[in-house]
């Protein structure tokens, strides 16, 4: 029979149901952050800035070009640049972090692997494993 390490945890919706009655949990999760007021911060990156300010001289330039004081291509490759720096920022946001990649590498590197941590509330992790012949 299976006995885990540690404490385990398990989800169902927004409800985490922990393998013990009494303690501390940590929680980490992402989100955006936001100031006392609850109005969103921008994150000090600077891809995010540079699609932040080609979302601005975009939205800027299409008045412009809607007005007849620029050329539709100057236009246009502000809508260029955007597309990239959009496309840019998208794939670094998505990007594992540090922590992120060093566990996706310990479970590729795993001997046996598990279809379903997260559905086993991740017992078994850091637990030794040994391989038997049959």
């Amino acid at each position: 029979k299976y006995i885990p390490a540690g404490p385990t945890f398990k989800t169902k919706g927004r409800t985490i149901t922990p393998s013990f009655r009494e303690g501390k949990v940590l929680i980490a999760y992402k989100a955006i952050m936001v100031d006392n007021d609850e109005i969103p911060m921008i994150p000090d990156n600077p891809v995010f800035l540079r699609a932040l300010e080609s979302y601005i001289k975009r939205e800027r330039f299409s008045i412009l070009f809607d007005m007849g004081k620029i050329k539709g291509d100057v236009y246009n490759k502000a809508e260029q640049d955007y597309c990239w720096n959009v496309g840019k920022c998208t794939s670094d946001f998505k990007m594992p972090s540090m922590s992120e990649m060093q566990t996706i590498t310990g479970m590729m590197h795993r001997m046996i692997p598990s279809k379903s941590e997260f559905n086993a509330g991740f017992k078994g992790m850091g637990d030794r494993e040994y391989y038997k012949k049959h």
